[in-house]
């Protein structure tokens, strides 16, 4: 048995990392590793998707409460944007342009193709989605990418 694997069967919980989550940042200041790809979407064709890996929070926008654990290096979470309408092709528009020079070109498929694990601070919240009655779901919950900067 490897010296690693002993150590670790020999260590306690504590000693092993959290498992890294899979949910919208928190509301503030992030930096991240960040990727995107072009996905298949039922009814939408293609549309691209930008996933984000959690370095390190930065702050956040609200503190945490005592009950609320801080989020593991490592987390991720995800935005897809809809460019067969307006708000989705918009907000997809004011990210990307923060890459364009990075990818050295504005078009949208170079820039989606460039960015592959490239740092990056982020500003996050939170949408919430809506239910049959078009009232807030919170449920449904979404992450919002509000600026996003390379690290260079």
């Amino acid at each position: 048995m490897s010296d690693v694997m002993n150590d670790l069967l020999d260590g306690t919980l504590d000693d092993i990392a959290d498992l890294p989550t899979f949910e919208p940042f928190r509301p503030g200041a992030h930096r991240a590793m960040c990727s995107m790809e072009l996905k298949e979407f039922q009814g939408h064709g293609q549309i691209p998707v930008v996933t984000l890996t959690l370095l390190e929070t930065i702050e956040l926008t609200t503190p945490l409460t005592e009950d609320e654990e801080p989020q593991v290096e490592g987390s991720q979470c995800n935005s897809a944007y809809f460019l067969d309408n307006e708000f989705g092709a918009g907000k997809f528009k004011a990210l990307a342009v923060n890459f364009s020079e990075f990818a050295g070109s504005n078009k949208l498929r170079d820039i989606i193709e460039a960015v592959v694990e490239v740092e990056v601070i982020v500003v996050t919240s939170i949408n919430y989605g809506k239910d049959d009655n078009k009232k807030k779901d919170m449920s449904k919950v979404y992450l919002d990418i509000k600026e996003i900067a390379v690290v260079t």
